[in-house]
């Protein structure tokens, strides 16, 4: 049996996410169809010590890819293609203008050439992707007239991506990207198909064992993030005075949006929040809005090799790891 679902996961296009959370490494694998459905094939959870995972700074590769090469050989998913989490707060975004007639390599060089100079690092020190926002509403009339259009940039140190890197490919699976959490943790908002959607603003908390971030969105766009590193546990805080500091912190985030616009429509729990329940109903009147344990799989079909009973209670620890495996597809 085993060896039948092997050579079925092979004829599919598989793609893992690998988040390293402050003490845990998660897993997601999923396939897609050509309709765009996923469907989740595999996953795991693995406990790691503290001095192994460290908010992606200062652990042992080595140590860390053993524990994942071990889940991976349990999966059977040797080859697969990766995509590794980041910390958002590892990741410096930033917006800049350039010509709109640039295309290219010479797109890429002003590109370069403008972030070399907002950067905090030199640019060999880091790993550096753009995209595109907005074109010229008028390509001819925009290039006669000097015009411009606007890129985001997205930078993270080497150090501490290539550390990430390296214990993927030695546990056996194939790194393809990287992606910030925060990037990750909006695909659990995509579910939602109306036109509502769209312009919904949602919160996201993600618990950890080393803290707790905020993650605030404006349909699936990430729109701002707040981190406690060290300072709040899930584990040690009253939920009362821990459902009072998310409060707080998630009417500052708003504070970008107009007045009228940062009425909260939701808020998700994900990671590892034991006490999930109780802090939900404590930050629901709080918050103004319903609040509930976040679970990618809620739409999503799941393969036979997946226990839903065990699944049902690793859905919020999940997340990000779904998230960053929903990422590629389509490209």
């Amino acid at each position: 049996m085993k060896g039948r679902l092997q050579r079925v996961l092979q004829r599919r296009r598989l793609v893992a996410g690998v988040a390293f959370c402050d003490a845990q490494l998660c897993v997601a694998v999923l396939s897609a169809a050509r309709s765009g459905n996923y469907t989740l094939e595999r996953y795991a959870l693995s406990s790691l010590p503290p001095h192994e995972v460290n908010a992606g700074r200062g652990w042992e590769p080595r140590l860390v890819a053993q524990r994942l090469r071990q889940l991976v050989i349990e999966m059977g998913i040797s080859g697969t293609a990766a995509v590794i989490g980041v910390k958002t707060g590892a990741v410096q975004s930033l917006r800049l203008e350039v010509a709109a007639s640039l295309s290219g390599r010479a797109l890429e060089a002003a590109v370069l050439a403008e972030a070399q100079g907002v950067l905090p690092y030199a640019l060999q020190e880091v790993c550096l992707d753009f995209a595109a926002l907005s074109e010229a509403p008028n390509a001819e009339v925009s290039v006669a007239s000097g015009g411009s259009r606007e890129v985001v940039i997205a930078a993270c140190k080497r150090d501490t991506l290539d550390a990430s890197i390296a214990a993927v490919t030695a546990s056996g699976l194939r790194p393809i990207a990287a992606e910030p959490e925060g990037l990750a943790l909006g695909r659990l908002l995509c579910v939602r198909r109306d036109t509502g959607a769209l312009h919904s603003l949602s919160l996201v908390v993600l618990f950890e064992a080393g803290g707790t971030s905020l993650h605030l969105f404006l349909g699936a766009q990430h729109s701002g993030c707040y981190e406690w590193r060290g300072g709040v546990f899930v584990s040690e805080t009253p939920a009362a005075k821990l459902a009072e500091t998310i409060a707080q912190e998630a009417a500052r985030l708003a504070l970008q949006f107009p007045e009228e616009r940062r009425e909260l429509d939701q808020a998700l729990l994900v990671g590892g929040c034991a006490g999930w329940l109780e802090l939900a109903q404590r930050l629901a009147p709080l918050l103004g809005c319903p609040v509930a344990r976040g679970n990618p799989f809620a739409a999503m079909p799941i393969g036979a090799a997946v226990n839903p009973g065990s699944l049902a209670e690793d859905v919020a620890a999940l997340a990000v790891a779904c998230g960053l495996a929903q990422s590629t597809f389509g490209r």
